[in-house]
């Protein structure tokens, strides 16, 4: 399969998988009746130097959901490599890529200067963060390797 190949169905295996970590995380948010984070839109805006605290309440919610989906499926983007260059063995590569997930998101919240670094947050918040991107790790890899068979 060619690389571009590969990139569309990772793509499409993340935006399904974000789909999954959202329904978990919108189940999390309503057990815990903790308010939504906006935190990858957050992100995003300051990147672009845009104030994303002009925005009101409804439109934050909007842009934070759309931030949250094209980021989840752009994050498909190391599947297409690993499967690329031959190492897929699905365990070692579910460990690595949620890896990847995980971390980049450790290490950019707290570089953009949106929050302070992970060992601040609390346990529970770090757990809470490993259990979604964990579920959605396994959810894309489960729909990349299904599509690439």
């Amino acid at each position: 399969m060619s690389i571009i190949t590969l990139l569309i169905l990772s793509f499409i295996s993340a935006f399904f998988g974000t789909i999954v970590m959202t329904v978990g995380q919108e189940i999390e948010i309503r057990i815990k009746k903790r308010p939504i984070s906006y935190t990858p839109a957050v992100a995003l805006f300051k990147i672009f130097h845009l104030n994303f605290n002009k925005l009101n309440k409804w439109m934050k919610g909007l842009a934070s959901y759309v931030v949250h989906f094209g980021y989840g499926t752009a994050l498909g983007f190391p599947l297409a490599f690993f499967e690329y260059f031959g190492f897929m063995d699905f365990y070692t590569v579910l460990v690595l890529y949620f890896l990847i997930v995980w971390l980049q998101g450790l290490i950019i919240v707290p570089l953009l200067g949106i929050a302070g670094p992970p060992w601040t947050w609390g346990v529970n918040a770090i757990l809470t963060e490993m259990l979604h991107k964990a579920v959605y790790a396994l959810a894309t890899l489960i729909v990349f390797t299904s599509l690439v068979i």
